[in-house]
């Protein structure tokens, strides 16, 4: 049986900064509070100390398209779109735009096998704009296995990264445009695996999910996120969406050490919607304060290969549960 969670509280509204990052991220300290408003401080990545190392000389390119592999693009600042049509290639120490009036479409596509795709100290964004946006910064719809995202900021777009992505590890992603009948999520994945690790997850929409695992037509997901700051989204975490619908036997769920955020005026619910907003809107503690604007899970069910164990609110550590911790 779903278990449909509008769990309360939260923490703090980004204030974060669009400059080249400098240093890496390093594990959070246990102790602190409130580190949504200033991740880094806390030691969880924002857009300080991800994407592109402070000091690296960017050489400056058009679109690409990749056909060799084992091909490293390394030091460039791209204006346009990057197509990956090889195996095991590597972004490193880049940064990625779409050009502006650029609409839908990616910035980075991975086409079908390419596999082992990494991304690497490197910023993908959008084209400027906060409504007409790419649809995806980075696009595996294919599902190529092997693609990992380490010390890298995605942003722009509603759809940060669409597909299979085996690892996302001390990265920063932030759904901050969108696109008109956009679908919103940090990372969106169908019937395969989502693997996020000690980064930073930010959706500033009222819509979808930080990591959302649809389950129509297969028997579910490997569905990983581990001690991340989250926030946002209609539902924060959306693991097994339609699972109720029919069995999903495959499917492995592991939310384990993680912080939501949540604002911290007065509520205010919606009629129409059912969701339920701050009085005055996201604070530097969070966005919503039941984490999401639905709250903080769906999609969930209890039962074998399915644990959410030791989740805290940002603002007091204590724990986030739905239902019995």
């Amino acid at each position: 049986m779903i278990a449909y969670a509008l769990v309360v509280w939260g923490s703090a509204q980004v204030l974060l900064s669009l400059l080249a990052p400098t240093a890496t991220p390093s594990h959070a300290v246990s102790h602190q509070t409130n580190c949504f408003a200033q991740p880094s401080r806390c030691g969880y990545p924002d857009a300080s100390n991800t994407g592109v190392p402070r000091g690296t000389s960017l050489k400056p390119s058009g679109p690409i398209t990749v056909t060799r592999s084992g091909t490293m693009l390394e030091g460039l600042s791209v204006t346009g779109t990057v197509n990956v049509a090889a195996d095991d290639v590597t972004i490193k120490d880049s940064r990625i735009v779409q050009r502006p009036g650029e609409e839908g479409g990616a910035t980075v596509t991975l086409e079908r096998g390419a596999d082992n795709f990494r991304l690497e100290d490197s910023e993908v964004g959008g084209n400027g704009s906060r409504t007409h946006a790419p649809e995806s910064g980075v696009w595996n719809h294919y599902n190529n296995p092997g693609a990992r995202v380490i010390r890298s900021y995605i942003h722009g777009s509603p759809d940060n990264w669409e597909g299979r992505v085996d690892l996302v590890k001390d990265s920063y992603m932030v759904v901050d445009a969108s696109l008109p009948g956009s679908h919103d999520e940090n990372i969106y994945i169908w019937c395969t695996t989502v693997n996020v690790d000690h980064s930073t997850l930010i959706n500033r929409h009222e819509q979808t999910a930080t990591v959302f695992g649809d389950t129509l037509d297969c028997e579910g997901n490997r569905f990983t996120v581990t001690n991340s700051l989250l926030a946002g989204g209609g539902f924060t975490l959306y693991p097994q969406a339609a699972s109720e619908d029919h069995p999903v036997p495959n499917a492995r769920t592991r939310v384990t050490g993680n912080r939501f955020a949540r604002c911290q005026g007065g509520k205010v619910y919606n009629d129409d919607s059912g969701g339920t907003a701050c009085q005055g809107g996201a604070d530097p503690h969070g966005l919503f304060p039941y984490g999401g604007y639905f709250g903080v899970l769906a999609g969930y069910f209890r039962g074998k290969d399915q644990v959410w164990k030791k989740n805290v609110w940002d603002d007091n550590l204590r724990p986030a549960c739905f239902g019995s911790c």
